[in-house]
């Protein structure tokens, strides 16, 4: 046996580390990046869907806060959900369209549409008031997706073509898997599962 794995195998510490290292490292990657939803083979993740679930939560609970909304009046959390993840889907069919539409030039045209909101602190106070983000999650989880969507729109009308009848086509013609068991897709919209 090698010197290196004979002293491994003799002091079994640095194999117990290893060991829980891996575990931990595992369980990390399980939680936060288990499918919560694949559309075109391309994966959301559990971790995004619960991550804008809950500021749609805070920013449901702020609207009735502030309107005088009765709870009763509310849709279900399950309804939320439902909602959070088809925007999540359109905003992944988007991504992907966009990125074949402008391929390399696609980064500088987002910095550019993201820079006019990286300075505005009233943007910032914002995201944290209205959806418990701070401006980095917003950033990428809204201003990201409305900027993608902006781009590929204006690439659309360009040929006199909608962005709401492509993305409709779009959700038509995709192939998604919903791993939540209480949500299904329909073909073109996440509902709640019926019993």
């Amino acid at each position: 046996m090698k010197p290196f794995l004979h002293a491994l195998v003799r002091n079994k510490w640095p194999l117990l580390a290893v060991a829980v290292l891996a575990i931990t490292a595992s369980l990390f990657l399980l939680v936060n990046y288990q499918p919560a939803a694949l559309v075109n083979g391309l994966v959301i993740s559990k971790n995004r869907l619960l991550k804008n679930y809950a500021a749609a939560a805070v920013y449901q609970e702020n609207l009735a806060q502030a309107y005088g909304v009765e709870d009763d009046q509310n849709i279900s959390a399950l309804e939320v959900k439902a909602q959070v993840l088809e925007r999540l889907i359109e905003a992944k069919l988007i991504e992907s369209a966009v990125k074949k539409e402008v391929g390399r030039d696609l980064a500088p045209l987002l910095e550019s549409k993201l820079n006019k909101h990286r300075e505005n602190s009233s943007l910032r106070r914002a995201a944290t008031t209205l959806y418990g983000l701070d401006f980095g999650d917003f950033e990428k989880e809204v201003l990201t997706p409305q900027a993608e969507r902006d781009i590929l729109a204006g690439r659309l009308f360009l040929r006199e073509e909608n962005i709401d009848d492509w993305l409709a086509a779009a959700k038509k013609e995709a192939r998604v898997t919903i791993f939540d068991k209480s949500l299904r897709w329909t073909g073109e919209r996440v509902v709640p599962q019926s019993d």
